[in-house]
Formats: C-alpha cells, structure tokens, sequence
C-alpha cells in the first residue's frame, strides 16, 4: 500500500473476522514473529487505520473469557470455532485486547499500531445491505 500511496493512489486495508483469527490480528510481534519495531508500527497505523468490529459472522470487540466481568461480553461474539474454547487463541484477535495491547506498546516508547477506529459492516461480498 505504501507503493500505491507513492504512486498517488490512496488505499487502506481494513482487518476484518480478527475474532477468527487465533490471535493473529494483533499480535505483539510482527509479520515474521520478530518484535514490534518502530518501522512496522507506524506501517501498520498508516495502513490499517480502521478494524471492522461487527459483521454477520459476530463481533470483534471482545469475547466472555478475555472480559469476565462484562455481562454483554458474550453478545454474538461465539463463532462455533473450536479453538475459541482456550484463551491462548483469543488474546490479539479482538478489539479491546488489541487497544490495551497498542497502550502497553505506546507506554514502551513505540507508535501504538493498534491506535485504530471501527466500523461494521455487513461482510456479505456482494455490496448489498445484509438484510438482503
């Protein structure tokens, strides 16, 4: 995207079913396992400035066992995947995470990468409401 961007064609990408993603999302290492560096935070706040939170798969804000104390934690969060039955695989795949997450990077002197807004969508693939 930055190639895009040097070339004059504005783009974004914009992370979408992070709560599928076995902590993938936001992980505190970068693509290759190595840390978080300076170079991939800023990289990733200027790419993915945005996370779908909510979609007709279920939502990405945060699930029962990463939240415990929060009775609406499990509101259409569960995806039926087996692996979100151990915590290991949701830590860094939802969005609440992924800010306390972003704050313990920031607070070690780092661009917080996970310094994002939301949006919600429907996910359908064909442009229409999800209604239809």
């Amino acid at each position: 995207m930055n190639r895009l961007r040097s070339n004059g064609v504005e783009s974004l990408a914009i992370p979408h079913n992070t709560n599928i993603s076995g902590g993938a999302s936001f992980s505190l290492n970068d693509y290759n396992g190595g840390p978080i560096d300076e170079e991939y935070a800023n990289n990733r706040s200027l790419n993915e400035p945005l996370v779908e939170i909510t979609q007709v798969k279920g939502t990405s804000e945060t699930h029962p066992l990463l939240s415990k104390n929060d009775e609406w934690a499990a509101f259409e969060a569960k995806t039926g995947v087996e692996a979100e039955k151990l915590v290991s695989n949701l830590r860094g795949g939802y969005v609440r995470d992924a800010y306390l997450r972003g704050l313990t990077l920031a607070e070690k002197g780092l661009t917080n990468p996970y310094k994002f807004g939301l949006i919600g969508s429907s996910d359908s693939h064909v442009g229409g409401p999800s209604d239809s």
